[in-house]
């Protein structure tokens, strides 16, 4: 198994738009190729979005790193202007 670790910084006035997109992304997420398991948690109190995604290994990750569904993601970050990592 592999895990990857994706955390935004959300301002409170961008709190509603994320979690439209979470709800329609995470869902798609955990239908990749390879994705045994998804996990989000939000905390308020710092401002922080996290998703931990399971991968069956690490090659499913690097294939999800090619795909149009993290493009996806990226895009709207930089939309949103949330500063992210990615572990």
């Amino acid at each position: 198994m592999f895990i990857s670790i994706t955390t935004s910084k959300v301002k409170y006035d961008q709190t509603t738009k994320v979690e439209k997109f979470l709800n329609k992304l995470l869902p798609r997420l955990k239908q990749h190729t390879g994705v045994h398991a998804v996990y989000h948690y939000s905390k308020p109190e710092k401002n922080e979005e996290t998703t931990v995604t399971i991968w069956e290994n690490e090659d499913a990750w690097k294939r999800y790193q090619q795909s149009d569904l993290l493009k996806e993601a990226m895009a709207f970050e930089q939309q949103m202007n949330l500063p992210s990592t990615r572990e």
